[in-house]
């Protein structure tokens, strides 16, 4: 079925993607510059928008060196996102984990060095309706755990501070 969705579409998606994101960044920033939690979800926005412009270059050209420079980027961008929004969600539930923060921000730098790098991912190539895709090397994996880690530790934070939390704090969390 994935096959016969237009390219076209997911070209649309990632640029939709990226201006809602920078759209989200430029409120949120202007609304209050100097608040913790604003910063921490700028980061998080311009990590989501750097992948949709990226994901939307990938897949509008027919270069296929061009091709593999926006995958490549658009995973440096991916490898920031769990490390951002986890920032973003400890600002949120005042929680002050420095150190969980400084490494998170040290391990996503250092797999997204090696996004340039057949460790991360090699062979671009057809696959189903992308005419250049990249195969997953070991250390895409590993980013992939990170990614989890961090998506599913955050959400069990959220979780807790709702059980915890009532009024406007709890429904704040909520929307996220």
């Amino acid at each position: 079925m994935l096959d016969r969705i237009p390219l076209g579409y997911y070209a649309f998606a990632g640029l939709l993607n990226f201006l809602t994101s920078f759209a989200l960044l430029i409120f949120v920033f202007f609304k209050n510059p100097k608040s913790r939690i604003n910063q921490a979800f700028c980061l998080f926005a311009l990590s989501v928008a750097g992948w949709g412009l990226s994901y939307f270059l990938w897949l509008t050209t027919d270069k296929s060196y061009l091709a593999e420079g926006y995958l490549r980027t658009l995973m440096v961008f991916v490898i920031f996102i769990p490390t951002t929004f986890m920032h973003f969600v400890l600002n949120l539930l005042k929680l002050d984990r420095r150190k969980f923060n400084i490494f998170n921000y040290l391990f996503s730098t250092i797999l997204a060095v090696t996004a340039y790098t057949n460790y991360f991912a090699y062979n671009p190539e057809a696959y189903l309706v992308f005419p250049y895709w990249l195969r997953a090397g070991f250390l895409f994996y590993v980013h992939t755990v990170h990614f989890f880690g961090c998506a599913i530790y955050a959400h069990y934070l959220m979780l807790r501070a709702l059980k915890a939390r009532q009024g406007l704090y709890r429904n704040q969390v909520l929307y996220m």
